[in-house]
């Protein structure tokens, strides 16, 4: 693998989703990529704080090609913005090769309709 070169490719993906961390507290973010390991979340309000570690699910919209669904994850890392806002590097927890083989249907679903919002 060259330098620069990512194991599982990220595929731009801008959709609306809601946040829910370990205190319940709910925010909603954009989905900026997504990948069959992670995706990338950018805080719509200012200066939000979710630790590294930190369990989260990611309520995801129905759209024209999927209905509603669910994912957890897991913070590995975040960065702040100039802007304010705040961009998470997500994981996402698989429970089983059902959930895993559940998000890679969801995953294509997103990305071959390039859902935007």
């Amino acid at each position: 693998m060259e330098i620069g070169e990512r194991k599982y490719p990220r595929y731009p993906c801008k959709l609306k989703v809601l946040v829910v961390t370990q205190g319940n507290e709910k925010n909603e973010m954009m989905c900026l990529d997504v990948s069959l390991v992670g995706l990338r979340l950018e805080s719509l309000e200012r200066f939000i704080v979710i630790e590294p570690r930190e369990e989260i699910k990611v309520l995801f919209p129905a759209t024209a090609e999927s209905s509603d669904f669910e994912l957890k994850g897991v913070i590995k890392h975040y960065s702040q913005e100039e802007s304010g806002q705040v961009v998470f590097g997500v994981e996402i927890i698989h429970q089983n090769t059902n959930s895993h083989n559940y998000w890679q249907e969801h995953m294509k679903k997103l990305v071959l309709t390039k859902v935007k919002i």
